[in-house]
């Protein structure tokens, strides 16, 4: 992104204890500019974040509170579910099926089948971040990223659930 284009869009907005900022921002941008970018994908970079469960919890809990506000907006809407919505909500209804399935396999031992299919699939539809991830590390640590992106999308789905309806309420409440 241009330093101008950064700035003419008034940069990232900040809201306190909400993350997201960059989808928000880059959502923003693509509405004015009327276009949306494609990254190139011999592009590298290093994320510079350190992993664990508690800051898991955290993050995702404000990441995705900053998604749900930024996504109250229909345009907003329109524009991240053409860019990549559709590829995390793929992903996170199949951590949910999975889940459910799961639960359902106490009462059924059928449907444990179906949870391991739907964790399959899951799988195959990174299969491309997977063979990334091996190429860079190792199998082990491809596997485990998997594993944890599994349980991210999971609490990305109750993060979204629940914010989903904060918003939604709190427009009732106001009226």
């Amino acid at each position: 992104v241009k330093s101008a284009d950064f700035h003419e869009s008034g940069g990232f907005l900040d809201y306190p204890g909400v993350m997201a900022e960059d989808v928000e921002f880059s959502i923003r941008l693509a509405l004015k500019k009327n276009k949306l970018w494609r990254l190139d994908e011999q592009l590298k970079g290093r994320h510079l974040k350190k992993y664990s469960l508690q800051g898991l919890f955290k993050t995702n809990f404000s990441r995705v509170r900053g998604i749900a506000k930024a996504l109250q907006k229909k345009d907003y809407q329109r524009l991240y579910l053409q860019s990549c919505g559709s590829y995390f909500v793929r992903l996170t209804f199949l951590s949910i099926t999975t889940w459910g399935l799961l639960v359902l396999s106490a009462f059924w031992d059928f449907f444990i089948l179906g949870a391991l299919a739907s964790f399959l699939l899951f799988i195959l539809a990174q299969l491309k971040f997977l063979k990334y991830l091996k190429d860079k590390k190792d199998w082990h640590f491809a596997l485990l990223s998997i594993f944890f992106s599994f349980f991210e999308m999971s609490l990305a789905a109750v993060g979204a659930f629940f914010w989903q309806m904060m918003y939604k309420f709190k427009k009732q409440w106001a009226h």
